[in-house]
């Protein structure tokens, strides 16, 4: 009828409208990104890396509707200082949450437990790392960001990344090594953008 036809209209015009606020505000927490951060270039340029492994729906990595909600409610508490979703969150919930984490990443590097697996038997060359893996919400500001290459900046002094839910994973050795003072920068960090990394 013609009253469902316009309620349809209308909910796509409210659907839009949504969509254009969250871009204004480059908020994007129905997305998951997860990312490795590296040390890699610390010493030398005194940058952090950010190596995005994947971005994908919030409901793929959180399947139970109470804990994505729990996760959302967690980032309305998250600041730029205090960025942990975990901080927010009940002892109970971390819990499942972390397993729906690990779950995830898992998933996408799980071919290779395989081939290591194999390995043991063949003695072929392949080794395993432990990585620490927690989750944030937050937003890159300011210089820093490279477009593909790193000598190719991107050229806005007010650049700023999506405000997201992020999986940020940092191996355990590299953890240690800058815990234990025996990796830090020889100089000052690359930008505000790594430091806060």
């Amino acid at each position: 009828s013609l009253a469902r036809v316009a309620y349809r209209v209308w909910r796509a015009q409210r659907a839009r409208q949504e969509e254009i606020r969250r871009w204004r505000l480059r908020t994007e927490d129905d997305m998951v990104q997860a990312c490795i951060l590296s040390t890699e270039h610390l010493q030398e340029l005194g940058r952090i890396e950010k190596r995005t492994l994947y971005v994908k729906p919030l409901t793929e990595v959180f399947l139970n509707q109470t804990l994505r909600e729990r996760v959302l409610w967690a980032t309305t508490r998250c600041t730029p200082k205090s960025p942990s979703i975990f901080a927010h969150l009940t002892a109970c919930e971390r819990k499942f949450v972390l397993k729906a984490v690990t779950n995830d990443v898992s998933q996408h590097f799980a071919p290779q437990h395989i081939f290591f697996n194999q390995a043991h038997w063949d003695h072929t060359k392949y080794r395993s790392a432990w990585y620490a893996a927690t989750l944030t919400f937050s937003q890159s500001v300011g210089k820093g960001r490279f477009f593909c290459v790193s000598h190719k900046p991107v050229g806005y002094d007010d650049d700023i990344g999506a405000h997201r839910i992020r999986i940020e994973m940092v191996a355990l050795a590299e953890l240690k090594a800058v815990a234990d003072g025996s990796l830090k920068p020889d100089r000052q960090f690359f930008s505000f953008r790594h430091q806060n990394r």
